[in-house]
């Protein structure tokens, strides 16, 4: 993933004060992405996602007078609890960027497909904190309900509001099968048609499909170039180049975005094409 950028650090006496945080509640927080999914998979239960970073002092609050009560010690128990750093140029990093958690503290709450199913930004009281929790689970468990009421109608209009939640959520199969009933009702024009096989391709990228996220966007591709949509072809390249990245492709990831760069001179996206390909060049562990 890219983007690892360092914030400032605005404290010179944090690491300090952190370290200590964390050594009173190492028993507790975990500090490994792929322990915590395989936890959360095995017990069925979310992943409690504390994002933060030395220089931020409303995390240091959240850990003094939220986690270390009582109260959260025991409601905790129902989740696995992940603690990382925004700035540590590896996982924290990467899942900042993954869910765009820019501002801190930002507590997330997941699955182990790392599903979105809510997020608590700012610090707030432990029976306050709590009830944000609760209220987001709960709103995620009615997104579900409202897909299995969905899944089977032929509402465009419910089936792409569905769709794009879930997607956003980082929810690729439970979207990619909303896009697909979606074009299936072929009330969409081939525009509109063409931008959805496109969020179809990124949801099946989500999901790991990765064979057929590829296939989508050869296939979007081609009809793209028949109505000269320069805009859709720069997307779908950039699609193609990320679902390189999350198969640990780095060859073929950087090949589609130098690609990118010398096709798309003018593109806005170039930027973020750029800085991936510099963080593949100088860190092949990116997409590994």
């Amino acid at each position: 993933m890219s983007g690892r950028r360092p914030i400032l650090r605005l404290l010179c006496f944090a690491a300090v004060f952190v370290a200590a945080v964390s050594a009173q509640s190492s028993t507790e927080w975990g500090n490994s992405v792929a322990e915590a999914r395989a936890q959360a998979e095995s017990s069925n239960r979310l992943i409690l996602v504390d994002l933060y970073a030395d220089w931020c002092h409303w995390c240091k609050r959240l850990e003094s007078d939220v986690f270390s009560t009582e109260e959260f010690q025991l409601y905790s128990k129902k989740f696995v609890l992940l603690r990382v750093d925004t700035e540590d140029g590896a996982e924290g990093a990467d899942l900042q960027e993954k869910f765009s958690a820019y501002s801190l503290p930002t507590i997330l709450l997941v699955d182990h497909r790392l599903v979105e199913f809510g997020r608590v930004e700012g610090y707030a009281p432990t029976d306050q904190f709590i009830g944000v929790v609760e209220r987001e689970i709960a709103e995620f468990r009615a997104l579900e309900a409202g897909y299995e009421r969905f899944a089977d109608t032929n509402d465009p209009g419910a089936l792409a509001v569905l769709a794009d939640e879930f997607h956003k959520r980082g929810d690729g199969r439970r979207a990619s099968s909303l896009y697909r009933r979606l074009l299936e009702t072929d009330t969409l024009d081939e525009e509109k048609a063409n931008w959805t096989r496109l969020q179809l391709a990124d949801a099946l990228r989500l999901d790991e499909q990765f064979d057929l996220a590829s296939q989508e966007v050869t296939d979007t591709r081609d009809r793209g170039r028949t109505t000269g949509n320069q805009d859709l072809i720069e997307r779908l390249d950039l699609v193609q180049a990320q679902i390189s990245l999350d198969r640990g492709d780095c060859s073929a990831a950087r090949s589609e975005l130098r690609r990118f760069l010398l096709v798309h001179p003018a593109s806005q996206l170039r930027p973020w094409a750029q800085r991936t390909l510099d963080d593949l060049e100088t860190d092949p562990s990116t997409c590994a």
